[in-house]
């Protein structure tokens, strides 16, 4: 798998998206944070260190690692007493011997791109006027109906996941455009990236590039690292997951 990453703050005070790349265990995810005040970015960091956890470590599968993650926050969010509302959508990819399985709740998307032809892998969680009918930590959500789906394995296959920041801005068309460009997947990134902030969206722009192929994961990007939250992009990098936790004094050192 070729793999690149990049997130950026956008026009907005601060950044409340986060991601998984684990690429030793062909893990992918974007979480988009919603909440006032630092309660977003929270809610992002903590459900990807808790989902990772799950799927990683100990071997659940993807939609009861969303659920154990969205019970995190639950609990979190009433034992500290925060007020406002702290909740994430989740958008993730995991590559398996047996193929490609996603899973999502809220609005971050998938989408996969083969022989030039853009699939929305996921569906919006989302009502008419765009308020989230699933997001992880949701207070009146005792359980989250993520969706989810699988694919077999075929080299060639790209693959995106994003926040909404990337396309809200951008129409089908432009993402299939891009994301199919005869570059590598690092230079896809980027190019989504400057036609997300030409857009001008509002918002914080996160994406994961994957492009399937036969032999072990390549990072298109930085050095690999099993979970990370953020390059940084114009200096405006904020908390990775870990930082957070630890922060609430909830992090594991070492």
């Amino acid at each position: 798998m070729l793999v690149a990453f990049v997130s950026d703050q956008g026009d907005r005070r601060a950044n409340q998206d986060n991601a998984i790349v684990d690429i030793r265990q062909g893990l992918y995810a974007v979480l988009d944070g919603v909440g006032g005040g630092d309660s977003g970015e929270l809610a992002s960091a903590l459900a990807a260190v808790t989902f990772r956890d799950e799927v990683c470590g100990s071997g659940a599968g993807l939609e009861p690692a969303v659920q154990a993650a969205h019970e995190a926050l639950v609990d979190f969010a009433a034992q500290s007493g925060i007020e406002t509302y702290c909740a994430t959508t989740i958008a993730a990819v995991q590559e398996t011997s047996h193929g490609m399985l996603a899973v999502w709740a809220g609005d971050s998307r998938i989408y996969r791109l083969t022989q030039d032809r853009l699939e929305q892998v996921s569906t919006d969680h989302a009502d008419a006027e765009g308020a989230l009918t699933q997001a992880l930590g949701h207070p009146s959500l005792a359980y989250i109906a993520s969706g989810s789906s699988c694919y077999a394995a075929e080299p060639g296959a790209r693959w995106l996941i994003c926040s909404d920041g990337l396309f809200r801005g951008l129409e089908s068309e432009d993402i299939a455009r891009l994301l199919g460009a005869p570059l590598d997947v690092g230079q896809i990134t980027e190019s989504l990236l400057r036609a997300a902030l030409d857009a001008d969206p509002g918002d914080n722009i996160t994406l994961i590039v994957l492009e399937e192929e036969a032999g072990p994961s390549k990072s298109g990007g930085d050095d690999e690292e099993p979970l990370r939250a953020h390059r940084e992009i114009e200096q405006k990098r904020p908390k990775s997951p870990l930082d957070w936790l630890r922060t609430l004094g909830m992090g594991r050192d070492g």
